[in-house]
């Protein structure tokens, strides 16, 4: 019984089933929210892995996150966070209790070592720039961080010395990275092309505080290539061993005395309760989990003191919080005006799930504990909060991130051999672009065609070299694109991203513009045909092949609908880059859209699509998608059109949605059913 996942397991249970004992007398609770039942529950939606680490921050200030480690989430509709394919394996379920039980185990404990962490990409270097939430080393260099000595203790002790970091482009020899301690070299790592950060550390005792640790890039291979990197991500120090502090994550969680004020295991449980369900706990829901607490309290005393079994009761109840469904799943029930409207607190999280993808917070979670946030002119004005707060980002990252297929980048690689000038980190450039545009459109409200018809972006050296255009320093500014771009149909990451490792493919490309931009699916490919044979010495372009190929009537059903659009992006190759021939041949770029307008070239072809009465259509499609978790059960057109009259700002998209009846009104058919 005392084995941590049975542990766990039972508090879970304990929580869920209430057993009401009739001796806790918390204030504030609404009158409603005394008796509940499963009638009154309209839908469930499980947090995705990224709303699940998200909402551990949030809730903990933990920098642990398990969610990472929980197996990847099912899409469906193009998204990761729709309701209907989120369900709950036996492995998740005992993944969720260890990711509980580590996490409580973190915020609980009385004291920690010290410890310091420096965010690379904030403390920079004499070179390289910053890549994402990196800083990247082009030449060979180093990271310096410089540590607040302790106060009021000589510093002498054991010091644990940890850095995040990974490298790209190795070459011939792996990178090799030296931790370094006051100028002096402590331990050299040999760091292997991946593009996925790993841990680097040692452990040294030392006399005195460092008053610098280092992490350095010692063996670029004497090119000064800007393609073997080293991106540092973080620099931690913890020590001495020997030295103690508070826990501040205790501290934030557990604020009265255990020991001393009754009323606190209560006042804990239900504050922690409050804020993890993202609603008040009930009365039964509280005496459960004090119940548990104090039983388990009572079973530990047989083996430790009266302090650490208190410690350990609640930590059990805390366990118990995160455990449960109540936690896991955003439970939307019926408000108290009507059935059909989800209740005030169901809405905040609907609220910042969709724009912040975790949980409400202070001010939004008592806005809905009042009910003021069902006063539509105070909900508008916390949309404006919401979208004007940094963890905003969330919604490109996640909703841009998916819809424009900037995440499949993480799963194609180039050829190496074709395009020599690609690597990860130019990767990251082509996804910082296309998010940096999107956010400014959004944040400026203009008008939706703009996504298309843009005569703008942002790039840096890196990315202004690959498009041939007068480099602007290392980070990342605002600058015109030239004639033969415009809008997302110009950025490299999207045309990346539709084509395979050693050609452009206009087959992909047109299917994406269908799919993403016009929601239409294109019909699917018959059984049994073989695609493009690969010539070793192309005898023509590529449109001049898949034309030959498209002449076959058992191809020419699928074809006739993308390769039209994808030929007219044939001016960039396989990684974005402009270009007027295709392999000495010149290339054609004209093309008929299945309407009947022509165009030429990617710029005439956005132009086209920005005008379609479909676009706008399918990008109120696809956020309402990403918003609700779960495809419109209504006609879109209506909306579009009202959107569509006051201006098709992108801003006015986001805040009509949410103001809309779809998006505070449960799903016609619940999730339970």
């Amino acid at each position: 019984m005392n084995h941590p996942s049975h542990r766990i397991w039972c508090t879970a249970i304990a929580a869920l089933l209430l057993s009401g004992c009739g001796a806790v007398e918390p204030g504030g609770i609404p009158d409603e929210l005394r008796e509940r039942s499963l009638d009154d529950i309209r839908s469930v939606h499980r947090l995705n892995r990224v709303e699940y680490d998200n909402t551990i921050r949030d809730l903990t200030g933990s920098e642990l996150k398990p969610g990472a480690l929980f197996p990847p989430d099912d899409i469906s509709h193009g998204f990761d966070n729709i309701a209907d394919v989120l369900s709950l394996s036996p492995v998740q379920v005992e993944m969720a209790y260890n990711a509980a039980d580590a996490v409580i185990d973190d915020v609980m404990a009385r004291s920690k070592v010290r410890h310091q962490r420096f965010e690379a990409e904030s403390v920079g270097a004499e070179n390289g720039v910053i890549a994402g939430d990196a800083w990247k080393l082009i030449t060979e260099g180093e990271v310096v961080v410089r540590p607040e000595a302790p106060t009021d203790h000589p510093g002498s002790g054991t010091y644990t010395i940890r850095a995040l970091a990974h490298a790209e482009r190795t070459g011939p020899t792996p990178v090799r990275l030296v931790i370094r301690v006051d100028g002096e070299d402590v331990e050299a790592f040999d760091v292997l092309d991946s593009t996925t950060k790993s841990a680097y550390q040692t452990t040294i005792t030392l006399e005195r505080a460092p008053e610098s640790v280092a992490l350095a890039y010692t063996n670029d291979l004497g090119t000064g290539s800007i393609y073997r990197n080293v991106h540092v991500d973080a620099i931690t120090i913890e020590g001495p061993s020997e030295l103690t502090v508070a826990n501040p994550l205790r501290e934030r969680i557990v604020t009265c005395d255990l020991e001393t004020e009754p009323r606190c295991l209560v006042d804990t449980i239900a504050r922690f309760g409050d804020r993890a369900w993202r609603r008040p706990l009930t009365f039964e829901e509280i005496d459960g989990l004090v119940s548990l607490a104090t039983e388990v309290e009572a079973q530990e005393r047989d083996y430790v003191d009266r302090r650490a079994a208190r410690d350990e009761g609640l930590a059990s109840a805390l366990r118990a919080i995160l455990a449960s469904p109540n936690f896991l799943f955003r439970i939307e029930r019926m408000g108290a005006e009507t059935s059909e409207r989800i209740d005030a607190f169901a809405l905040a999280s609907r609220l910042s799930y969709f724009l912040w993808s975790t949980q409400p917070d202070e001010r939004l979670h008592r806005l809905a504990a009042t009910g003021e946030l069902t006063n539509e002119t105070i909900l508008e004005r916390e949309v404006e909060r919401l979208l004007t707060d940094d963890r905003a980002a969330a919604l490109v990252d996640n909703f841009v991130g998916q819809w424009l297929s900037l995440r499949g980048l993480d799963e194609h690689e180039p050829d190496a051999r074709v395009f020599p000038d690609y690597d990860v980190a130019l990767k990251n450039d082509m996804v910082t672009e296309t998010k940096l545009v999107f956010g400014e459109l959004l944040n400026e409200n203009a008008p939706v065609h703009e996504l298309l018809t843009a005569d703008f972006t942002y790039t840096n050296e890196r990315l202004a070299t690959h498009y041939d255009l007068d480099p602007n320093g290392s980070s990342f500014t605002r600058q015109v694109l030239p004639g033969d771009r415009a809008g997302i149909l110009g950025h490299a990451s999207i045309l990346t991203a539709t084509s395979h490792p050693a050609r452009t493919s206009p087959v992909k490309r047109g299917k994406w513009v269908l799919e993403q931009l016009l929601c239409t699916t294109p019909p699917p490919p018959p059984p049994g045909v073989d695609g493009l044979a690969q010539e070793a010495t192309p005898s023509g372009t590529l449109r001049e092949r898949m034309e030959a190929h498209r002449a076959e009537p058992v191809c020419a059903g699928c074809h006739s609908f993308m390769d039209p659009i994808g030929f007219g992006l044939e001016n960039f190759d396989g990684t974005g880059r402009f270009r007027r021939d295709d392999h000495g041949f010149a290339i054609d770029a004209s093309g008929t859209l299945p309407s009947g307008e022509a165009f030429v070239g990617g710029v005439e072809l956005a132009r086209l699509i920005a005008t379609d009465v479909r676009f706008p259509r399918c990008v109120v499609t696809k956020i309402a998608t990403f918003a609700l978790g779960h495809a419109p059960q209504w006609n879109v057109r209506p909306f579009t059109d009202r959107w569509l009259a006051g201006g098709a700002g992108l801003r006015d998209l986001v805040i009509s949605l949410i103001m809309s009846e779809p998006f505070r009104t449960h799903r016609v058919r619940s999730a339970l059913d």
